[in-house]
């Protein structure tokens, strides 16, 4: 028999057994949206720091500057996020093994997945408000970066269940 190719595109579409170890369908899939993820958040949290700069310079209008900073900072780093994911697998000795182990560890956990969803449903507060205040696309996109940062940083500075406040 021959040797099965896990190729990029062959093992982002392949569906594992059910019944095996790794729990998550699509591992690929599952590592790359954590990955993409990240670089979205990580762009609109550094957009955070330049709301106080645009203010400080006298700039009348720092808050479109800081959402369009936010949304060209968002897809820099999420494109360059995938750019890593895509060296990382492809550098990988065993990827099958490689990406099903990570894949699994970050489907179980528990507190990465609560900041993942807060940072989406901040994103899809984002969305809304940026398409309510109907500004341009690039403003509305770093509005959604910007609010999802904005809920990772308030889970964050919440306390956590089951430990009683002082």
């Amino acid at each position: 028999m021959s040797e099965v190719d896990y190729s990029l595109l062959h093992i982002f579409f392949r569906s594992i057994d059910p019944n095996s170890h790794a729990y998550p369908g699509y591992p690929t899939a599952t590592l790359s949206s954590h990955v993409l993820l990240k670089g979205f958040q990580l762009g609109g949290f550094l957009a955070l720091f330049t709301a106080p700069a645009y203010a400080i310079l006298g700039y009348k209008d720092w808050a479109k500057l800081t959402a369009r900073a936010a949304g060209y900072s968002s897809i820099i780093f999420t494109s360059i996020g995938g750019i890593m994911l895509c060296a990382k697998i492809w550098s990988m000795e065993d990827r099958k093994d490689g990406i099903e182990d990570r894949a699994y560890r970050i489907y179980y956990n528990q507190r990465q997945n609560s900041f993942d969803q807060a940072s989406i449903v901040g994103a899809t507060a984002g969305l809304i408000m940026g398409r309510g205040l109907r500004i341009g696309g690039m403003e509305t996109l770093g509005v959604c970066g910007l609010a999802s940062a904005g809920a990772i940083l308030a889970l964050r500075a919440a306390p956590k269940r089951g430990v009683a406040c002082r």
